[in-house]
């Protein structure tokens, strides 16, 4: 799923939001901002790296794959009584290296890594009061950038977007101009992402077949979110 893909989604998106907001006079948009952090195990990515520092025992430290996301979330929320309607758009990265490799030149540098995430969605809320809960559809962009072996700038070798579902609680306290939400959340996957290219980034010539490369991607994590305006 490419740029075209994603801009027909959000437009979709975008439609759903303003038909929402033409049915009815008594609902409220806010905007929200805030931090996210998640957390994953990216298997495939482990065997891969784990393959690496094999190939690599002098390393004063290992490569191992990204866990542990942050980043930022922003988006509007219509709110309607009971009923909320979002749109949201978050970015979450980490990084992870290793040191002390031996380049091809032969000398030895550091291999650097980065992971991130970028979430286009729209979601649907249910509130009861303080307390409520939600659920979205939207793109999730993985992207895994490296230095390995180019030097200083890293370079993206792993870039694909799939669609994406989160599933989350909300705890809210609201005030009269302004309202904090936490958000703990569970994100899947619709189809895996195929990361054959991060182990040819690895090892040129790896002879493993591309099929083995699939990767399910599951993120535990919480939003910590304001809205601003008066809150209902």
């Amino acid at each position: 799923m490419g740029k075209t893909s994603n801009f027909s989604l959000l437009k979709y998106i975008l439609c759903l939001f303003i038909i929402s907001m033409t049915f009815t006079v008594n609902g409220q948009t806010n905007i929200k901002v805030g931090y996210i952090f998640g957390y994953s195990n990216l298997e495939q990515t482990k065997s891969i790296f784990d393959r690496f520092n094999i190939n690599n025992p002098q390393a004063e430290k290992k490569l191992s794959p990204v866990k542990f996301y942050n980043g930022i979330e922003l988006g509007l929320r219509y709110k309607l009584q009971n009923f909320g309607f979002e749109l949201t758009v978050s970015t979450a990265s980490g990084s992870a290296e290793a040191l002390n490799v031996f380049q091809s030149n032969g000398t030895l540098g550091k291999d650097e890594w980065s992971t991130s995430l970028l979430n286009f969605s729209f979601g649907l809320e249910n509130y009861f009061g303080s307390l409520g809960y939600g659920a979205t559809i939207g793109t999730q962009k993985l992207k895994y950038k490296t230095n390995f072996e180019t030097g200083d700038d890293k370079k993206t070798i792993y870039n694909e977007s799939v669609l994406n579902s989160k599933f989350y609680l909300i705890f809210e306290v609201q005030a009269n101009l302004l309202s904090f939400s936490i958000r703990p959340y569970v994100s899947t996957t619709w189809k895996p992402y195929n990361i054959h290219d991060v182990e040819l980034t690895i090892d040129p010539q790896s002879t493993l077949p591309k099929s083995e490369f699939d990767q399910d991607l599951i993120v535990y994590g919480v939003s910590l979110l304001f809205y601003n305006g008066p809150q209902r």
